[in-house]
């Protein structure tokens, strides 16, 4: 028996597909941002979200300050407001090896006193804060005690919501409104609440009415130290009441098996990884087999002596160059 029963297409499955559709593209956002071939590009961006999103927690008022001025910013990454006093807030999300040198923190110490005089505020108002990932030298220790400066060590990216319910107001109506991380105005300074989930922010009673298409893993444009990407993309911007009239057909996301996918094709760097560890071990097998006053198993014996020393001196030169490129990296940072 066959049914004649039709699946159409009414107002609940509209919801449900766009809200899926809408998680889809805010997780692909977030896995890219994980899993970006450099993973040091977006790292500065997202760590200050976070902090900014645990100041929020604690009641106060947050301006991305960074993320909006980029290298404008004066050196003060977040702005964190209270009735009682406002916090200068400086991000390091450094690897665990580096240190805060004492330059990180007289540089928040102009930032603090710049920053009174162009607001024309106490400077006893203001609290200038380092939060970092990784920990301070005894001399930035030293600096900090004597500037009063506070640094907060060990404080590593975590997971967080990263949608934003906003609320307005529309003369005596009350208007909620979320935003997804690659929406236009996302950082708008108004009154905003958190949501993991798009499920949740809908069934919170909030809206999504500003469009942006999900950012791809093309040409991003480097800025800032944190070397943040601005990626450019269309925005389009309507009301739910159109969307349902007119069908836009959405930007397809990738998938985490996508971005998988095109990470496994090496890169210039891998090559020629590779090609110097393969020279390196040839050379040690030729060395070994020339000078060898074997007459029995010469080749073999030359192979496996080879091998073993060819990886090991080419481990112990790939050392030697890592810590000179950081040592010279600990150097232009220290000079800026």
């Amino acid at each position: 028996m066959i049914s004649d029963t039709k699946t159409t297409l009414n107002e609940s499955n509209y919801d449900n597909e766009r809200i899926s559709r809408l998680q889809r593209d805010l997780d692909a956002y977030l896995f890219q941002r994980k899993e970006y071939e450099n993973p040091h590009v977006y790292i500065g961006e997202e760590y200050e979200k976070y902090i900014g999103y645990l100041c929020a927690q604690h009641g106060y008022f947050v301006d991305f300050n960074g993320i909006k001025k980029q290298k404008q910013d004066s050196g003060i990454d977040i702005i964190a407001k209270s009735a009682e006093h406002t916090l200068l807030i400086q991000c390091k999300c450094w690897s665990s090896e580096r240190r805060i040198n004492e330059n990180v923190i007289d540089q928040l110490v102009g930032s603090k006193r710049f920053y009174a005089k162009e607001n024309n505020i106490p400077e006893e108002s203001l609290i200038a804060i380092v939060v970092t990932s990784t920990r301070a030298s005894d001399e930035a220790q030293k600096h900090a005690k004597l500037m009063g400066i506070v640094i907060c060590e060990k404080v590593y990216l975590k997971k967080y919501p990263q949608i934003k319910g906003f609320l307005f107001y529309n003369g005596d109506n009350a208007e909620l409104e979320y935003r997804l991380p690659f929406d236009e105005d996302y950082y708008d300074d108004f009154a905003y609440t958190y949501f993991y989930t798009v499920q949740e922010a809908e069934d919170a009673g909030y809206k999504r009415v500003i469009f942006k298409v999900p950012p791809t893993k093309t040409a991003p444009s480097k800025s800032k130290e944190t070397e943040i990407p601005i990626i450019q993309t269309s925005v389009h911007t309507a009301s739910e009441s159109q969307t349902k009239q007119k069908t836009i057909a959405p930007q397809k996301a990738l998938t985490p098996q996508e971005v998988r996918k095109s990470k496994e094709k090496p890169s210039v760097f891998e090559i020629l990884f590779y090609v110097s560890y393969v020279l390196v071990t040839l050379i040690s097998i030729i060395i070994l087999y020339i000078n060898s006053a074997m007459e029995k198993g010469r080749l073999l014996s030359a192979v496996i002596t080879g091998t073993v020393f060819g990886y090991l001196g080419f481990i112990v030169a790939v050392s030697i160059i890592k810590s000179v490129l950081d040592g010279i990296k600990e150097l232009i940072d220290y000079f800026k």
